[in-house]
């Protein structure tokens, strides 16, 4: 029996008698359907029509490759041209752009790359890659996304977790002794099949599959991450090598060396100074300037470079940055069947958690302000952008929170921020990189720590642990499994 609202409804298993060739045999007949059951039943169906809206509009939006029918009297390659052009949602609203729109984007994309700068170059180092490499990232792939994305907020670019998840794949199919030149082409190739993996999911309609992400495993799974990725940077912390392994391992081998003065204090004055005053001046900011951005991350940045060039602090800076743009250049490709195994299972473990981290954002920026979405089309909009960054150096990116919110509160109003962005980041190539030459790995190391720290959620666990304990399930074995694992179980639990 079941108890709703003070009224008890009895379920009874009831004989119907049938008849199943010529032989008459006694059916069970299902319950009868309490007011309480319907109501659950029509909350679920909504969810799940109000997920697919989110993921693909109301389907008014959504362009088939062709259309057999209107142009059923054109060649096959016109009907297929014409509709590979309207993959280019660019010309779709550049009609209609406006001076005003334009100023929008400029303030925009110029108050987003101040934040990019920094961050481009410290998640290089979560790739394991050289700082210029997260500059090349944040050139092309930005330009690209531009021609093809259905969002108006969403900045792509080097991202945190995205970076994590490159670097254990690459890490994965590295050999020991693999140089660093012979690292960076698993990278690039890497970024180029996940880019064709993100574009061949696109075209074939498997962006419905966001739709039906768990909320609680993706919770789970990105406060794990977070946690993760913050580990990682307590070498730069301690000034020491720390031993890879997992967080728990390496959380571990960290204190070991605090507790033993295994430490370059040095190093670690400077990364707890640099978060305390990324820390204070955002504090500050949004108490006494809540709508003007102060760009802590840079201001640490310049502060501590200036330090370093003038004091000589006995710490690890990036050191001398090349400068130019990148050159196009083919990467390698593995040779034997098994290699590429290797190489398409991490590729599709980085598309898909490219895409989940893009999509989530696409979505809660589309109805913040009101316009549909298309999440096949975010799908190749990401593909052609990781594809292409991988021809240019670039390693494989996906959308950024933090810059996407910003992008939406200065009021961009259309995906041309992101060309904006790509042009500071040129004058950035060309002229300036020498300037970043006595910056410490400890303040790229803070500004992970600054940047990561609203990631690490543990109330909405909390809230599941009151509200559902089968949701608080699924958002703690996300969390355990992906904290101890490597990252191919952890992006297999969040799914």
């Amino acid at each position: 029996a079941e108890q709703t609202e003070g009224q008890t409804s009895a379920f009874y298993e009831v004989q119907v008698p049938c008849r199943a060739d010529g032989i008459e045999v006694a059916m069970p007949m299902q319950p009868p359907v309490t007011q309480a059951q319907a109501m659950r039943n029509r909350q679920v169906a909504e969810q799940t029509e109000g997920r697919l809206r989110l993921a693909h509009g109301g389907g008014e939006n959504v362009s088939p490759l062709f259309d057999p029918e209107s142009e059923a009297d054109k060649p096959l390659y016109v009907r297929v041209l014409k509709g590979a052009l309207r993959k280019f949602r660019i010309l779709l609203w550049i009609r209609t752009y406006s001076r005003v729109d334009l100023a929008a984007d400029v303030r925009a994309g110029l108050t987003v790359s101040v934040v990019l700068i920094p961050q481009a170059i410290a998640y290089a180092l979560l790739v394991e890659v050289d700082p210029v490499i997260g500059l090349y990232a944040s050139f092309i792939p930005l330009i690209v996304f531009t021609l093809f994305t259905t969002s108006n907020h969403v900045s792509v670019g080097p991202f945190a977790l995205i970076s994590l998840v490159v670097a254990s794949v690459a890490n994965g199919i590295a050999s020991p002794d693999r140089t660093d030149a012979e690292y960076l082409q698993i990278v690039l190739t890497l970024s180029v099949l996940s880019g064709l993996l993100q574009l061949a999911m696109g075209l074939l309609g498997l962006g419905i599959i966001a739709s039906f992400l768990a909320d609680p495993c993706v919770a789970g799974f990105t406060t794990a991450v977070a946690l993760i990725i913050m580990s990682s940077q307590l070498k730069y912390l301690l000034g020491r090598p720390i031993g890879k392994g997992s967080m728990p391992e390496t959380v571990v081998n960290g204190l070991r060396l605090f507790f033993t003065g295994d430490v370059n204090w040095w190093a670690f004055l400077v990364t707890v100074s640099a978060f305390l005053m990324m820390y204070g001046i955002k504090r500050s900011g949004q108490r006494f300037l809540p709508k003007v951005p102060l760009f802590e991350q840079l201001v640490a940045v310049i502060f501590f470079t200036a330090v370093n060039y003038a004091a000589d602090i006995p710490i690890e800076a990036i050191g001398l940055l090349p400068t130019g743009l990148p050159s196009p250049q083919l990467p390698h490709f593995p040779a034997s069947v098994a290699e590429l195994g290797k190489y398409l299972s991490g590729s599709a473990i980085i598309a898909f958690t490219g895409f989940l981290v893009s999509m989530s954002m696409a979505r809660i920026f589309s109805v913040k302000h009101g316009y549909p979405i298309e999440s096949n089309q975010e799908l190749i909009a990401l593909g052609f952008a990781n594809f292409f960054g991988g021809l240019f150096n670039a390693f494989p990116v996906s959308g950024s929170f933090s810059r996407s919110a910003l992008v939406s509160s200065l009021g961009g109003g259309t995906p041309m921020h992101g060309v904006v962005q790509a042009g500071v980041i040129v004058l950035v190539l060309l002229w300036l990189t020498p300037l970043f030459r006595t910056l410490p790995f400890a303040v790229l190391a803070a500004i992970i720590f600054a940047a990561l720290q609203s990631l690490v959620d543990f109330s909405t666990a909390k809230l599941l642990w009151r509200s559902s304990r089968a949701d608080f399930a699924l958002w703690i074995i996300a969390f355990l499994v992906t904290a101890i694992f490597d990252v191919q179980a952890r992006t297999f639990s969040a799914t």
